[in-house]
């Protein structure tokens, strides 16, 4: 789980559920209850993946005091998305012969409640839970970073991204213990998955992956997290780089194991993400010092505008490998080292290993030290 404060994402409703294709003989209830709604509808739809889409379940034009209730056919535990009048959406974490009951007025939806599904209610607390630990921790950072920017004070805005650093793991942990307290093994944690990126904890993962493993006969959805799991973990310390081939603004096509005999700062980043922009002139202090003793850079452009990515290299003065094959968030290198939020880096040694990763600021300069020095 990252905040928005320093860094850029791709995220979207593209969540995902569990679909089968059994013959699906069980059924859970849906009743929601709607104070003062307007004009719109309350929509409920399934969440499928492989490939990732929503499936329209059910419709009805929302008036004042409406209901909604009805009975749908489910083959096994599955997420589905409820949506209200545009102002309320709701992932529900259904299992078979659940009757969920949800009672919400769009006029305070903090204020929603939800009874008869176990995994839905872990959902809905867990985000709960994460607002209270964003309150907690990034607004007062993210309140001084938007200031820092709206004033062109880089200085601040560093600072700004220095304390999100120091914070985001004390965060992390507090919500990773949360979920392995109430989420057991529902289909809940698909949803929560797809929040997990390359900064997630190894160990954490391991206990997820446990937990899924002991569920038998596996559903569709424990198969699917280990999987998911398993991509997660190809990129964590100590593992071998995967490849990247991508061409440089010229057109030359650069690998990056050609660069195997050098310490390596693979930096996914873009010309249009600011917190990257800020971060830009660390990295280029640290070039400018480490590469005559055998330091590199290959950076990732998650672009899609040449032009821009040609004016931010140029204004930044990167004069390192620069990369990219202007397929923004689609892009295989993204893919392949689990990219969903940058700016983001892997530090491979000579050999072409992963020995650390998302060093920053001083982190960076910190760990070439200790390298080269």
């Amino acid at each position: 789980m990252r905040g928005t404060l320093i860094i850029c994402l791709f995220f979207s409703i593209s969540l995902f559920t569990i679909s089968s294709g059994s013959a699906q003989s069980q059924r859970f209830q849906l009743q929601v209850e709607v104070a003062n709604a307007a004009e719109g509808t309350i929509e409920l739809a399934g969440l499928e993946f492989n490939p990732p889409k929503k499936v329209p379940m059910a419709e009805k034009e929302l008036s004042s005091g409406a209901g909604f209730s009805g009975d749908y056919p489910i083959a096994e535990e599955a997420l589905y998305l409820l949506e209200v009048g545009k102002k309320l959406t709701l992932i529900l974490a259904v299992k078979p012969g659940e009757n969920i009951k949800i009672k919400t007025d769009l006029n305070n939806i903090s204020n929603t409640t939800l009874e008869g599904s176990s995994g839905s209610t872990v959902i809905l607390s867990a985000l709960r839970k994460e607002q209270t630990l964003m309150e907690k921790y990034v607004a007062p950072i993210e309140k001084k970073y938007k200031e820092a920017l709206a004033a062109e004070d880089q200085e601040t805005a560093q600072e700004a991204i220095n304390s999100y650093e120091k914070v985001l793991p004390q965060l992390m942990n507090e919500y990773n213990a949360y979920l392995l307290e109430n989420a057991g093994t529902s289909v809940a944690w698909v949803f929560f998955a797809e929040k997990w990126d390359d900064n997630t904890p190894i160990q954490f993962l391991d206990q997820v992956a446990e937990r899924m493993k002991s569920v038998q006969p596996a559903p569709s959805y424990a198969t699917y997290l280990l999987n998911r799991i398993e991509e997660l973990k190809k990129t964590a310390v100590g593992t071998t780089a995967p490849e990247i081939t991508l061409p440089t603004p010229q057109g030359d096509k650069v690998a990056l194991s050609s660069l195997q005999g050098n310490y390596v700062l693979i930096d996914f980043w873009a010309s249009w993400c600011k917190p990257c922009r800020i971060e830009n002139p660390n990295v280029v202090k640290a070039y400018e010092k480490y590469h005559p003793k055998g330091f590199e850079i290959y950076g990732v452009a998650l672009d899609k505008n040449k032009e821009a990515w040609l004016k931010a290299i140029e204004k930044d003065n990167l004069q390192w490998i620069n990369v990219s094959d202007l397929q923004f968030w689609q892009s295989p290198a993204a893919k392949a080292y689990n990219v969903t939020a940058i700016p983001m880096n892997f530090l491979l040694d000579k050999e072409g290993k992963i020995i650390a990763k998302n060093l920053r600021g001083s982190r960076l300069e910190a760990k070439l030290a200790e390298l080269f020095e």
